[in-house]
């Protein structure tokens, strides 16, 4: 880019660029900048908090504990993933009691269902009969409960 900027015709080539950049991206950048914490996607600092804060949680009581994810794609590979990358830092190989057998304390983590609200009124249902609430905490768009059997 320097050396465009040494001709004449350089600078023109750089400000069209810059223009149509600026054009095509303001819009989502505007979006994000003004977007407050429930409106903006959810990120993967959410995302990580709201892992860590099942983890913190579950080191309080040393309890083997399960977690059941919701999330609109209906596979939970990415908390699948954070599960375990953020249990082998914080507990190493114990995962703080994390396990996949059905437990009496358990954690449910969802994201919001704006498409298939019918399978996630079905899926909260099942969970709320099942169990009771025991503690909340909301990351940006993400809740996770902890819950008894």
């Amino acid at each position: 880019m320097g050396e465009l900027l040494k001709r004449k015709w350089g600078f023109l080539v750089v400000a069209l660029f810059l223009l149509a950049f600026f054009k095509s991206n303001l819009p989502a950048i505007r979006n994000y900048l003004t977007a407050n914490h429930q409106t903006r996607p959810i990120s993967l600092s959410d995302e990580v908090y709201a892992v860590d804060w099942i983890y913190d949680d579950a080191l309080k009581t040393y309890e083997k504990f399960n977690a059941t994810i919701y999330v609109p794609p209906v596979i939970p590979y990415a908390y699948d993933y954070l599960f375990l990358w953020r249990g082998t830092i914080k507990c190493g190989t114990s995962m703080c009691g994390k396990t996949d057998r059905e437990t009496s304390i358990f954690y449910t983590l969802y994201e919001p269902e704006n498409v298939h609200t019918d399978r996630f009124i079905e899926w909260m249902t099942n969970i709320e009969q099942s169990s009771k609430e025991i503690a909340s905490e909301k990351f940006g768009q993400i809740t996770v409960e902890k819950r008894q059997k």
